[in-house]
């Protein structure tokens, strides 16, 4: 069976971010095996793991830089974001702007940051 892919299409402005990070928190959870603590912990969605956190950080980044940059503060496109994790890595990540553009290219693809942390 093939791995699934999570995708997430959001308005390109700053409001939409925490939806937008959470997604990719979550899905990098799935490849750093982080456990889940108890849900009436008020930091159960913290980012606590080193690769979760690059991750996310990278991510953040990026997210900020085409709603301020690319898109001035104004909106005017969305921000598709595709991500598919297996055991050891986020095999694509994947964040486009969609603006005027019929054929949007790929804005980033951190493969840096993909490799999960090493299990024992």
């Amino acid at each position: 069976m093939a791995t699934p892919t999570i995708r997430l299409s959001v308005p390109g402005t700053l409001r939409y971010r925490g939806i937008a990070v959470r997604a990719v928190a979550e899905t990098a959870r799935l490849v750093s095996g982080t456990t889940p603590r108890d849900p009436n912990d008020p930091l159960v969605d913290d980012v606590r793991h080193p690769f979760d956190t690059a991750v996310v950080s990278a991510f953040m980044e990026i997210f900020n830089n085409v709603a301020i940059h690319a898109y001035r503060r104004k909106g005017g496109g969305m921000i598709e974001i595709a991500m598919t994790a297996t055991d050891e890595e986020l095999e694509q990540a994947e964040q486009r702007i969609l603006a005027e553009d019929p054929d949007p290219q790929p804005l980033i693809t951190p493969e840096s940051l993909l490799r999960g942390p090493s299990r024992r």
